[in-house]
């Protein structure tokens, strides 16, 4: 910046270092991009109780909705460029087993890479899914899973916490909003066991 003549002049390179600082500003103060698109899996208003899961982006919604009615808060917590995330995304995620947990629990999916709650359990590699107790008193991490599973062994690290399948879609339809077709690693049960 110089004074000339009685008015300011600021040099180019003053106007680049603002122009950065405040983009760095506004990229911080921005709201965080919706995850659960980003991995194309169906939002928390598109859920089928029992048939398909609605993820939630909202991190204080979730909790606020888990510590009232006592359901456990299952958080995923992904990164976008994380290629085991997309693969448990597509591969896991999307399986009617899973997705007939929808209404037992609430289903909260962050960006790792920007997540207080992440921060606050000390969360560093993903993918990572936390069962969660939320109480008044606070959260308590049940379990930690990380890294990519198949669907069989997700489901037994959740069901010691009640989160087993139930009784299909009472309606008998599709869940809409999922691609017709899941996965054919939804089925490697059968796979691995010959049954």
């Amino acid at each position: 910046m110089v004074f000339r003549g009685g008015k300011i002049v600021i040099r180019s390179q003053v106007c680049l270092v603002l122009a950065i600082l405040f983009a760095m500003i506004g990229a911080i103060s921005a709201p965080r991009s919706e995850a659960a698109p980003l991995f194309n899996l169906p939002p928390i208003d598109r859920a089928v109780p029992g048939a398909r899961i609605g993820w939630a982006v909202d991190e204080r919604a979730a909790v606020i909705a888990a510590r009232d009615d006592g359901k456990p808060l299952v958080m995923l917590s992904m990164a976008a460029n994380c290629g085991w995330c997309k693969d448990l995304a597509r591969d896991t995620l999307r399986c009617p087993s899973f997705n007939a947990l929808a209404g037992k629990a609430h289903f909260l999916i962050v960006d790792q890479t920007d997540d207080p709650l992440t921060r606050s359990l000390d969360i560093k590699l993903w993918p990572s899914i936390s069962v969660l107790k939320v109480s008044n008193q606070g959260i308590t991490e049940l379990r930690r899973i990380i890294g990519m599973v198949d669907e069989p062994t997700l489901m037994g690290y959740l069901a010691p916490f009640g989160l087993r399948p139930g009784a299909p879609n009472p309606l008998g339809q599709a869940p809409t909003g999922l691609p017709a077709e899941h996965s054919d690693k939804c089925d490697n049960r059968r796979d691995r066991h010959g049954f």
